[in-house]
């Protein structure tokens, strides 16, 4: 009995311990799949693709996004797959990460990228504990475009800054050049063979002049003056013009949009943007094609990435000009809007897209470009909206024009229509008028006593005396003080090299406005300048500071000349008329000397000369802003608006 108690015993903790060890096994694979559940909708909620293999390298456990990241359909991953036949559905990435071997203990957890059709994935893969691997896959193409992209700006501003210093020195380097080379001109005699020579190297430094602008534009450093402006009517306008200047084999068409709005810009300068961009056009169109300019309002309700630039929240009109000719590769429109970086070799500067787009930046817009091999290029220009109407039409004169005392102006032109123009012009703005057809006209005018107060000349006119000659022979007969205005439809740089206007001379390029006409006749005109003027002269660069102080010496000024702001302070306690200031002084900033001069004498003049393109529009002191590099005329010409 004792031993039949016994094995009912035995059996009885038998059975008790079978009991619990199944009652452990149910908690254990509670817990497992308590465990794998988790596991399970961890991965269903993060973003990249997840797959996790078991030791026999079968899946058991994925997210929905494992299928998209590796761009495969997502039924053909399924549970209890082999990871080889994974493998073999992600042909075509490379490099071919997945089909190296998994990872071990040594190597621990691998990851490196995959490319395929413009994406970029980052595959980790990892040791499970129990032999298998878990594979993450995370899709870093934004992230990548967003690291091009910071990259791409951090550049362009470097550039931009590189670029601007550079425009900078260039020009006090051009200025001196011109200086130098005015001043030379007046000591060869107007018949030596070296004037030519003399007018080639003028030639040379306006050419240098107008690549530091470019320069400038690109660094955002320009000088501007927004405006509201009509751009139906401006694009308008251009479109007629490039019409009769495209080839035959190029179709430009203009889409006009309903009710579009003005935007805030500098006129001129927006209309040299739209001539680059549509001339960029057409040299990419060498067997022609068309090309497409349209212009729409667009609100921006969220700042927006045009290339490397972010384009703030705001309402914009948008001027898209859209070519059908061979495209840009992506290395090209990445760099593109680069200084001197051109796709026309050496056909092109490589400034036109850079201007292009650091006027686009520095009126508070930007400039996206969109293009593929045989594709063509889109070019969007983004430009701030005008609160306010557009500027009045060019010849309408304005309520603050500089007007005339009576003095009387001998105007040449032999065009009847514009000879009309001019002298209605004169008139309204308070001059007389003498008129002739042509030089000899206007001489035999002199000859028989007439005194006018200026001459205002077409440069081109027939007849055997030309613009030039006659200048020259009536200084002779009236005077050598005798102020002269040259008039042209031509640019001056042309006019100089061709050897029809001389370096230096006061030119009134065609079409003017009243007030270009009101302030370039005040200035020659100005009476301020017949005596003797106290001018404290602030330059830094040395060599510069001698050439203009000679200058102004050579017209019988007294010049006092300082390399910092604090000895022209210490000069100008002696006593002044103008100050001539550098707007870049070692010691302090030329418009700060400005301000801390005219507390001290309220009655100084202010010429601010500046290489660099910086707006001076926060200046609140009266200034004449003077652009290196300057000619002795335009320094003359500052001089005498500012003692107007």
């Amino acid at each position: 009995m004792l031993a039949t108690g016994a094995g009912f015993g035995l059996a009885g903790l038998t059975v008790l311990g079978l009991l619990v060890s199944r009652a452990r096994l149910k908690a254990s694979q509670a817990r497992l799949r308590e465990e794998t559940a988790r596991l399970v909708a961890a991965a269903a909620i993060v973003r990249p693709g997840i797959g996790i293999f078991d030791r026999a390298g079968r899946l058991r456990i994925k997210n929905e996004r494992l299928a998209s990241r590796l761009g495969i359909d997502g039924a053909s991953v399924r549970q209890g797959m082999n990871f080889a036949e994974l493998v073999e559905l992600t042909e075509g990435w490379q490099p071919p990460v997945l089909a190296r071997p998994p990872p071990t203990t040594e190597t621990g957890p691998v990851a490196a990228e995959m490319r395929k059709d413009g994406r970029v994935v980052e595959v980790w893969r990892g040791l499970m504990p129990d032999g298998g691997q878990m594979l993450v896959v995370a899709d870093i193409t934004a992230r990548l475009d967003m690291e091009r992209l910071a990259r791409d700006a951090q550049k362009l501003d470097a550039l931009g800054r590189l670029t601007g210093g550079v425009a900078h020195d260039f020009n006090n380097l051009l200025q001196a050049v011109q200086a130098n080379l005015e001043l030379l001109e007046r000591q060869v005699d107007q018949t030596s063979p070296l004037r030519s020579r003399l007018a080639a190297a003028l030639g040379g430094v306006q050419r240098g002049a107008r690549l530091t602008r470019s320069l400038l534009a690109f660094a955002r450093r320009q000088r501007l003056t927004p405006v509201p402006v009509d751009v139906q009517n401006l694009v308008g306008q251009l479109m007629q013009m490039l019409r009769d200047t495209l080839p035959a084999t190029i179709e430009l068409v203009f889409l006009k949009a309903p009710e579009l709005w003005p935007v805030q810009a500098d006129p001129e300068q927006l209309e040299s943007a739209l001539l680059n961009l549509v001339l960029n056009a057409r040299d990419a169109m060498p067997s022609g094609g068309q090309i497409v300019v349209e212009a729409t309002n667009l609100a921006v309700l969220a700042p927006r990435q045009i290339g490397a630039d972010t384009l703030p929240r705001g309402e914009y009109v948008g001027i898209t000009i859209r070519d059908s000719g061979i495209g840009m590769t992506e290395e090209q429109l990445v760099r593109a809007v680069e200084p001197f970086f051109s796709t026309k070799g050496v056909r092109g500067s490589g400034l036109g897209l850079s201007m292009v787009h650091g006027f686009a930046r520095q009126s508070r817009g930007g400039l996206d470009l969109e293009s593929a091999p045989g594709a063509g290029t889109t070019a969007r220009l983004y430009l701030p909206r005008a609160r306010s109407a557009p500027e009045a039409p060019m010849g309408e004169p304005a309520a603050d024009l500089p007007l005339g005392r009576g003095e009387s102006v001998l105007v040449v032109e032999d065009d009847p229509a514009v000879l009309g123009a001019i002298v209605a012009a004169l008139h309204d703005l308070g001059y007389g008028t003498m008129t002739a057809e042509n030089g000899a006209a206007a001489l035999a005018i002199l000859q028989s006593g007439a005194r006018p107060d200026l001459l205002l000349s077409d440069v081109v006119m027939p007849g055997p005396v030309g613009a030039v000659e006659m200048a020259e022979r009536a200084r002779r007969i009236v005077g050598p003080g005798l102020p002269v205005v040259f008039t042209s439809g031509y640019a001056e740089d042309a006019l100089v090299a061709a050897g029809g206007l001389p370096p230096g001379a006061r030119l009134l390029a065609k079409p003017w406005r009243m007030d270009e006409l009101a302030r370039r006749l005040r200035q020659a005109l100005s009476p301020n300048l017949s005596r003797r003027l106290r001018v404290v002269l602030a330059e830094d660069d040395g060599l510069l500071r001698g050439v203009v102080a000679e200058i102004l010496a050579a017209d019988g000024h007294e010049v006092r000349a300082a390399g910092s702001a604090g000895e022209a302070l210490r000069l100008l306690d002696g006593g002044a008329d103008v100050l001539i200031a550098d707007l870049s002084l070692p010691d302090m900033d030329g418009a700060h000397l400005a301000e801390q001069a005219r507390q001290a004498s309220p009655g100084l003049r202010v010429i601010i000369a500046t290489g660099h393109g910086r707006d001076l529009s926060s200046l609140a002191l009266p200034h004449v802003r003077l652009d290196k590099p300057f000619t002795a005329v335009r320094l003359r010409d500052a001089l005498a608006e500012a003692m107007a």
